[in-house]
């Protein structure tokens, strides 16, 4: 079986089918409910990013089953990541810089 994370649905977002009779480019309608919302983000700063001082939370839009749903992005860069691409870098030494053509 294929493991699947689950996605955080936020609280206080809540979106409906486009009712008939409506355009094509209309996918869904959408209705936020302002209290229940920030009392839910509020709870979920440890997915923040900062993004010029100031923190934000992603979100990825997503269809399933029922239709349109946002779920919150949690995903963190690895910070032993840059360690270890760090380590695959050599010093140049002083005398190959010395025998470069330019």
């Amino acid at each position: 079986m294929e493991n699947k994370k689950i996605k955080i649905k936020p609280e206080g977002i809540i979106f409906f089918p486009a009712r008939d009779g409506s355009p094509d480019f209309v996918k869904s309608k959408m209705l936020i409910t302002p209290k229940v919302f920030i009392a839910w983000a509020k709870t979920m700063i440890e997915h923040a990013s900062d993004y010029k001082g100031d923190k934000q939370l992603k979100f990825d839009l997503l269809h399933g089953d029922y239709g349109y749903y946002l779920g919150l992005d949690t995903w963190k860069p690895d910070p032993n990541a840059n360690k270890s691409a760090a380590t695959l870098i050599t010093p140049v030494d002083k005398e190959e810089e010395d025998d470069l053509p330019f």
